[in-house]
């Protein structure tokens, strides 16, 4: 078979006691139907956490430009498929389902993405405080905001906040914003609809489980990525002084609104007396005329 990449001889390898055939120049491998089953399902092979580190950091990356490559075996262009969908794994699949074809070190990513998730190896490198950002992978950087250290990505200004970093900030006020900031985030609100559907599922920088994500403050419009093993909060490119601008908007409204609700209350109160007033005459009317006395005076028209 030649590759389907750059047309060379590929050769049978055995790997993982599976015998799959891989391109000398190129280090594609071609895959039958089945054998990435039987591949996983091997643990015989083992990663740096150098590698297992590059395979987490292109998680949630799922895009790549159609290629023209086709089926060594039958010749039908190959079908662009993401592997898992938050894997950054693409794969390239016979529509006749004759297999598979995986660029270089692609194999190793998704032998590691599925070892980790089946709780076979431990993502976290204990030898590593680096960590790297979940929407592109870059490095994340120590910076100094409002008085706290938080992960910075210089790469697309989303933040990592550890899981008290977000209350202190929002209490500490020292950035002041404009008007029309407050007017962007008032249009924002009560808009419930992800801006991270079209954009890839995220992982925790901590411990790489699937970020889920939440309205802020439920009618924000502001949707947050958050670890459910609680480790921190992933914040895309100024949403973070967004949140700040909203939840000084809303205390700002407190006192408008504490006594909009006591004069509801009140009000609530006041109607619910009338109504148990209302409802105990008519008790007294009603078991008053089903006594002798009541069906006497009721008679007479009394």
């Amino acid at each position: 078979m030649k590759c389907p990449n750059c047309g060379e001889s590929l050769q049978a390898q055995s790997y993982e006691n599976t015998e799959i055939d891989v391109c000398r120049t190129c280090s594609g491998v071609w895959l039958d139907e089945g054998e990435i089953t039987a591949i996983i399902n091997s643990v015989e092979e083992t990663f740096s956490a150098e590698e297992t580190d590059r395979a987490l950091a292109a998680r949630g990356l799922d895009h790549r430009e159609p290629s023209p490559i086709k089926c060594p075996k039958c010749q039908d262009q190959l079908k662009i498929v993401h592997y898992v969908y938050d894997s950054g794994v693409i794969i390239d699949r016979c529509p006749q389902k004759h297999g598979i074809w995986l660029d270089a070190g692609e194999i190793e990513k998704i032998q590691i993405l599925q070892e980790i998730d089946r709780g076979l190896v431990n993502p976290i490198n204990p030898h590593s405080n680096e960590r790297h950002c979940p929407r592109d992978g870059s490095p994340l950087k120590a910076h100094h905001y409002e008085g706290e250290e938080i992960d910075l990505c210089q790469t697309c200004g989303g933040t990592w906040l550890e899981p008290d970093e977000l209350k202190k900030i929002i209490e500490k006020k020292d950035i002041e914003f404009s008007p029309s900031d407050y007017s962007e985030i008032k249009a924002d609100e009560n808009q419930e609809t992800t801006r991270a559907i079209d954009l890839g599922r995220l992982v925790c920088v901590v411990c790489t489980r699937n970020l889920k994500q939440l309205n802020f403050s439920y009618s924000s419009g502001i949707i947050v990525d958050y670890c459910p093993e609680g480790h921190g909060i992933w914040l895309d490119h100024h949403e973070l002084e967004r949140i700040q601008v909203f939840s000084e908007r809303w205390q700002e409204k407190l006192p408008w609104l504490q006594e909009k609700y006591q004069k509801a209350l009140t009000e609530a109160r006041e109607q619910a007396a009338r109504d148990y007033e209302q409802a105990y005459q008519e008790g007294v009317r009603k078991t008053m005329n089903k006594t002798i006395l009541g069906r006497f005076l009721k008679k007479v028209g009394a």
